[in-house]
């Protein structure tokens, strides 16, 4: 079975995919042949191009559809997916502990992939979700995490059910309101510009009723 190590798949160093590509035709096609079929990931499946070059990833991503190829691709392919020369997607549950969590016995964390994942020049600080290194993110991991466990996670879900249920009553309001079709039927879509404003209210709503639970106990 093909299993590259964790450096292997899963780090930075492999969006430099092939050994120094240039604009060359003749570079590109050897860039190109190396990416599919002797990279590290080569043993994965995935489609031909994509596996080739980012290059049909960078132009879905833009049109959009990228989210729907890679299902597509999936259902061809399988649960594990080469998407990229040096990315893979997983549709597997079992995957998602494999990656984000910790496994000392087999070299530690993944690192996240700071294109990716990483601070955007226009933010002038990182969160827990951007941070790449390690140390960073351990210690604000250890700050917020009482507030992640399953059993605190459990005793918050009334306060966000009751949240998203005034949403859905909001929003249902703002349909009813809306212009009737020529048959006299309520027209049942509504514009970004105006779920959005309702989206932000409950999303700084809940986080206030949440903060204020944390400080005086349960609500």
């Amino acid at each position: 079975m093909c299993r590259p190590t964790r450096s292997e798949h899963l780090s930075p160093s492999h969006h430099d995919t092939a050994p120094h590509p240039s604009h060359h035709p003749a570079q590109l096609l050897l860039n190109a042949l190396y990416n599919r079929y002797f990279h590290p990931l080569a043993c994965f499946p995935g489609p031909p191009l994509w596996t080739a070059s980012r290059l049909p990833f960078a132009v879905n991503m833009i049109r959009g559809v990228w989210v729907h190829k890679i299902r597509a691709f999936h259902q061809h392919y399988g649960p594990i997916v080469r998407i990229a020369p040096d990315e893979l997607s997983f549709a597997d549950p079992v995957a998602w502990r494999d990656i984000h969590q910790r496994h000392a016995s087999e070299g530690g964390h993944f690192t996240k992939d700071p294109i990716f994942m990483g601070k955007p020049e226009s933010h002038p600080t990182e969160s827990i979700v951007t941070v790449v290194d390690l140390e960073k993110h351990a210690r604000m991991r250890r700050v917020l995490e009482r507030s992640f466990t399953g059993k605190a996670i459990r005793s918050q879900e009334p306060i966000v059910q009751r949240n998203i249920d005034r949403l859905v009553e909001r929003l249902r309001d703002v349909i009813r309101d809306g212009e009737a079709d020529e048959e006299g039927r309520k027209v049942a879509t509504v514009s970004v510009c105006l779920v959005v404003p309702h989206l932000l209210r409950a999303a700084w709503q809940l986080c206030g009723v949440l903060k204020r639970c944390e400080m005086r106990g349960p609500c």
